[in-house]
C-alpha cells in the first residue's frame, strides 16, 4: 500500500490571534486519499517532529501545506527529508495565481527550486491523479493544478485543479493529530474549527478566497455538515466550535438548516459548547429582516460574530474593494445622493453610512445575545500612520464591540494587492535578497514603512480595551451577564503577558477580581 503523509508546519499564534487551528486542508485530502486506498498519515508539529515522523514512517510521497508565514519550515522540512515532496495551500495556490497572471516568477520559482511538485487550488482530485501519474512513472503534464520544474524551467497545467462535490468528500481525517493543542490562548479553552463552504461572493483585494476557488461558492449538505460537528465533540469534546468559512451566510437557507439541525440534535445542551463564526455587515442586514433566524442561532450556541470592518478610512475602504459592499448599505435616496457628490462629499458619507451599519449589526447582534468581534486592519502602506490613527479612533467608538483583532496589513500572493506591494520595493527581503517570509504572519509587518508599526497595532489593541467606551460596556456586560467574567478576565490576562508593564491593564485586572 503506497504511504503519504500528509504534514503542515506547527506556527506560534501571535499578536492578538491567540488561537490555533487545526490543518483542515490535509484533513480532508487525507480523508479523500485513505477512501482510496492510501496508507496516510497527518502530521502538524515542528520541523525537528515532522522530519522524525517522516524517518520513521518513511512515506512514499509528503504532501506539505503551508500559509506564507509558515513556507520557510516547510521548505525547511523538504530540505531534510529524502521522499518525493508536493507543496499545496494557500501560499502555494497564490504563487501559481501570481505566476499565470504575469505579475511575478520569483514565489513560484522559489517552490519549485525545493519541492518536485506544486498543486494550485482545491487538491481532493489533483492530488491523487499526481500521485498515480507518479506511481506509473509518467510526466504530469496534462493534470489540472499541477506544476513542476523540467530542465530548470517551470512546466505548468494553469487550470484550476478539478472539484469534487462536496457531499462526496469523506469527514476530514484525524488520525497524527492531537485534538488537545488546538485551543484559544485567550480564554484556555479547545476550539476545533470547521469549514465548509468555498468560495467568496466578495473580492476584498487583500483576499486571495474568490480568486483560489473561482465561480459560486460551494457547500455540502446540511445534515452532513453537521454531522461531522456532531463526531468532533462526540470524540474530543470541545468547548467552542468555529466556522472559519469565509462566505458562511452566502446561502441563507443552508445556514438555517445547519441552525436547525443543531437545535434539533440539542447539541449545545447535550456537550456544552458554543460557536464562533465569520458574518459581514452585509449580512447582519440580512439577519435584520430575518430575526427569527438570529434568535435561533443564539438559542443554538452562537457566541460570537467575527465582522471584518478592515477599514474606517475612504481611500483604504475603496483600495480593499469593498466600496460596493458599504454602497450596498445605503438606502435608495442615499444612493441617489451618492451617486451625484463630489469625491470629498462621497468619501465622508462613506465612511459616515460605514460606520452606522456597523453601529447597527452589532447592536443587532448584541440584542439577540451575541457578541461581535471587529477585525480591523492597520499598517496600509499607502496610509500615513495619522490616517491609521484617525480611522482607528472611529473603529474604537463602536458600542458593545467588546472584542477586536487587530492585523497588520500583509499583502500575500495571488490577492488583487499583491503586484502593487511587489513593484513598490517595500517588501521586506533577507540579506540574501529573498523575501522574508516569516513575517508574512498579519503580527510583524512584511513591509517597510517610515513608522513602527509593531509597536503602533501593540498601542492601539491596549487603546481599545482600556478606552472608557469598552470599559463602560463591559461593565453593562457583566451586570447582565455575570457569566461572562472569565471571558473579560481571560482576555485581560493574554493582554497582561503581552504588556507586562501597563498599568491600566493591571488595574482593569484588579477591578475584575473584585466582581
Amino acid at each position: 500500500m503506497t504511504k503519504i503523509m500528509l504534514a503542515q508546519p506547527f506556527v506560534e499564534a501571535k499578536g492578538s490571534l491567540g488561537i490555533i487551528k487545526p490543518p483542515t486542508g490535509i484533513q480532508y485530502l487525507g480523508a479523500v486519499l485513505k477512501s482510496l486506498g492510501y496508507n496516510v498519515l497527518l502530521v502538524h508539529d515542528s520541523v525537528d517532529n515532522i522530519v522524525a515522523a517522516t524517518e520513521d514512517y518513511n512515506p512514499d510521497y509528503v504532501g506539505l501545506s503551508c500559509m506564507s508565514n509558515s513556507f520557510p519550515e516547510a521548505e525547511t522540512v523538504a530540505e531534510r527529508i529524502n521522499a518525493p515532496t508536493i507543496l499545496g495551500g494557500w501560499h502555494a495556490s497564490g504563487s501559481v495565481d501570481s505566476y499565470v497572471g504575469g505579475v511575478e516568477t520569483e514565489t513560484l520559482d522559489e517552490i519549485l527550486d525545493t519541492f518536485d511538485f506544486v498543486v494550485r487550488g482545491e487538491g481532493e482530485v489533483a492530488l491523487p491523479k499526481l500521485l498515480e501519474a507518479l506511481k506509473a512513472r509518467q510526466t504530469p503534464v496534462d493534470i489540472s493544478g499541477i506544476g513542476f520544474k523540467e530542465n530548470g524551467k517551470i512546466k505548468l497545467n494553469p487550470k484550476q485543479a478539478e472539484r469534487l462535490d462536496l457531499n462526496q468528500i469523506p469527514t476530514p481525517l484525524w488520525t497524527g493529530l492531537n485534538a488537545g493543542v488546538y485551543l484559544d490562548l485567550r480564554t484556555g479553552k479547545l476550539d476545533l474549527s470547521v469549514h465548509f463552504n468555498r468560495g467568496c461572493r466578495y473580492r476584498c483585494s487583500f483576499c486571495e478566497t474568490a480568486g483560489a476557488y473561482e465561480g459560486r461558492v460551494r457547500r455540502p449538505d446540511a445534515k452532513k455538515a453537521v454531522d461531522y460537528i456532531e463526531s468532533i465533540l462526540r470524540i474530543y469534546q470541545p468547548d467552542a466550535v468555529t466556522f472559519t468559512d469565509e462566505d458562511l451566510f452566502s446561502n441563507i437557507r443552508w445556514v438555517r438548516e445547519v441552525v436547525s439541525e443543531i437545535k434539533g440534535r440539542n447539541i449545545p445542551e447535550t456537550y456544552k459548547v458554543s460557536f464562533d463564526t465569520f458574518a459581514t455587515i452585509n449580512d447582519l442586514r440580512k439577519l435584520d429582516q430575518d430575526q427569527a433566524l438570529l434568535e435561533q442561532m443564539a438559542e443554538s450556541g452562537f457566541f460570537s460574530f467575527t465582522i471584518g470592518v478592515e477599514s474606517l478610512n475612504p481611500e483604504t475602504i475603496h483600495e480593499y474593494n469593498k466600496e460596493f459592499m458599504v454602497v450596498g448599505l445605503m438606502n435608495t435616496e442615499e444612493k441617489r445622493t451618492y451617486r451625484i457628490l463630489s469625491p470629498q462629499d462621497k468619501q465622508r458619507m462613506l465612511v459616515d453610512v460605514y460606520q452606522r451599519e456597523i453601529q447597527k449589526g452589532v447592536n443587532l447582534a448584541y440584542k439577540h445575545g451575541i457578541l461581535c468581534c471587529g477585525d480591523y486592519i492597520v499598517g496600509n502602506p499607502r496610509e500615513s500612520s495619522d490616517k491609521v490613527k484617525e480611522g482607528f479612533e472611529r473603529f474604537k467608538q463602536i458600542d458593545d464591540l467588546v472584542i477586536a483583532y487587530v492585523p497588520i496589513y500583509t499583502p500575500f500572493p495571488g490577492t488583487g494587492l499583491w503586484k502593487i506591494d511587489y513593484d513598490s520595493g517595500k517588501i521586506i527581503r533577507k540579506p540574501d535578497g529573498r523575501i522574508d517570509w516569516s513575517r508574512f504572519d498579519a503580527s510583524q509587518g512584511a513591509l517597510e514603512l517610515d513608522y513602527d508599526i509593531q509597536q503602533l497595532r501593540g498601542d492601539m489593541e491596549v487603546d481599545f480595551y482600556t478606552s472608557a467606551r469598552f470599559q463602560r460596556d463591559m461593565s453593562v456586560m457583566l451586570k447582565d451577564k455575570p457569566g461572562m467574567l472569565p471571558f473579560f478576565e481571560g482576555r485581560f490576562k493574554f493582554m497582561a503577558e503581552r504588556n507586562p508593564d501597563d498599568s491600566d491593564i493591571k488595574n482593569i485586572q484588579e477591578r475584575l477580581r473584585k466582581y
